[in-house]
């Protein structure tokens, strides 16, 4: 019966996954020369279980592929190949009980073609054969070393990652063809993956005349990167107005790093911003991780002053309103003095007060871009007394300042207190009412 079990390939700090088959029986024939090729148990070929047999495999028994680089450190383990770059391939056999070794090996696509080439290090004890259109690489002259290195370029344009398909013969070194055993295994080297470009907003409004920073996010899926280079163009009517690019340095594998895009927004045009990899310096991989944001400029709100009146007799009702013109999110009204103080919109609001006084008429506009809050004060007056009554002036924020009014109750100017003399000699004739800083009502009258 056939059977199928795993064994972990360990690569020195880098574990890979290996599957093994059995045979019906382990045949050993010896090919102690070069074996013929053709024999990886890659899809469509045998395995060197078709002579050898009678051995059985042990727990200890491992096999190690490890890959290193080989421009600029040579000592540095990759577990990521790059295309059209060359690696530097060590295989190892180990058994506690076999006195012989040998191995062959073939490197495919994910389409079952040639990935790649090798090349020879030492030719004492390897050597390359050619065979249905792929290329093996194998032990020559198999003795008790149980150690092959070998040179691998990866191909330029790789379809995917590469499966390493090989046979290892653990040989009893009887001189016989019994009492050997074979495994058979794969291992995959996967193609570094170029960076991951993520878009973070597709439409992003922005105010006219501010700093507006809308930002990507670059991650890196297995492999570090010592630096990445974001492009990205400014588009503005189809045509591109700004042509940049971003170095990003040190992103480790799996990071995610936003990159922010800053810019200004200065008339009406919408602003396209496309954001892509430069592949240029990645080993020649195309990048097509293209993300798009959109910037719609918003203007700031064009706001009028309230309308309404400035006084109004007790108990009679006001209208107020206010008109804006441009994008804002909202508008409330807030009247000081009556029982609902609370408004939405635009308006006409109708209000009325019920007690003598001087009322904030409060508006605030609220909008992206800027929000803004006007207040006006309407003066609340007793009709039988013919005249209107000030009891207080919130707006006035500064104590030393008195407030000149017609006698209707309309605020003709706010002053310090030791100006007041020289603003009465300014008014035309009539009857006026001050307020004092310490909140007192005077009537005055001016006389030719």
């Amino acid at each position: 019966m056939k059977r199928g079990f795993f064994l972990k390939l360990v690569a020195l700090g880098t574990v890979l996954t290996v599957s093994f088959l059995s045979a019906w029986d382990q045949i050993l024939i010896s090919y102690s020369t070069t074996p013929p090729p053709g024999l990886t148990g890659a899809p469509g070929e045998g395995t060197c279980s078709n002579c050898h047999i009678g051995g059985t495999l042990q727990p200890s028994d491992t096999v190690t592929i490890t890959f290193y680089d080989t421009v600029p450190d040579p000592d540095t383990i990759v577990q990521y190949f790059e295309p059209g770059k060359t690696y530097r391939v060590v295989f190892n056999a180990y058994s506690s009980w076999a006195g012989r070794f040998g191995f062959e090996l073939t490197a495919l696509d994910t389409l079952g073609n040639i990935a790649g080439s090798f090349a020879l290090i030492n030719p004492s004890n390897t050597a390359i054969q050619t065979y249905n259109n792929r290329y093996y690489v194998s032990h020559k002259n198999a003795s008790s070393n149980n150690t092959w290195e070998f040179l691998w370029t990866a191909p330029i344009f790789p379809a995917a990652d590469v499966t390493f398909y090989f046979v290892t013969n653990f040989a009893n070194n009887n001189g016989a063809s019994s009492g050997d055993a074979i495994y058979v295994g794969s291992a995959v080297f996967p193609i570094i993956r170029d960076p991951d470009v993520i878009l973070f907003a597709e439409t992003l409004k922005t105010c006219v005349g501010r700093l507006t920073s809308p930002f990507v996010l670059v991650q890196a899926l297995n492999a570090n990167f010592s630096y990445i280079k974001l492009r990205f163009h400014e588009i503005v009517n189809d045509s591109v107005t700004l042509d940049s690019t971003i170095v990003i340095n040190g992103i480790p594998a799996g990071f995610i790093t936003p990159i922010m895009l800053r810019t200004i927004v200065m008339d009406t045009n919408n602003i396209l911003y496309k954001v892509w990899v430069d592949s240029t310096d990645i080993s020649q991989l195309n990048h097509n991780d293209t993300v798009y944001t959109l910037l719609t400029p918003i203007f700031t709100p064009i706001i009028s002053q309230i309308t309404g009146p400035d006084s109004i007799p007790i108990g009679d009702s006001a209208t107020f309103l206010i008109n804006v013109s441009g994008e804002y999110d909202s508008i409330i009204w807030y009247f000081q003095g009556i029982d609902t103080p609370v408004r939405y919109g635009q308006g006409p609001h109708l209000v009325y007060w019920d007690t003598l006084g001087t009322y904030d008429v409060r508006v605030s506009i609220f909008s992206q871009c800027k929000d803004t809050t006007i207040i006006r004060s309407v003066l609340v007056y007793d009709t039988a007394q013919n005249q209107p009554v000030l009891v207080t002036m919130p707006f006035v924020e500064n104590p030393h300042f008195i407030c000149i009014f017609t006698i209707e109750g309309k605020l003709i100017r706010c002053l310090r207190e030791e100006s007041e003399k020289e603003w009465i000699k300014l008014l035309g004739n009539g009857a006026y009412i001050i307020r004092k800083s310490d909140g007192s009502i005077v009537r005055i009258l001016v006389e030719p």
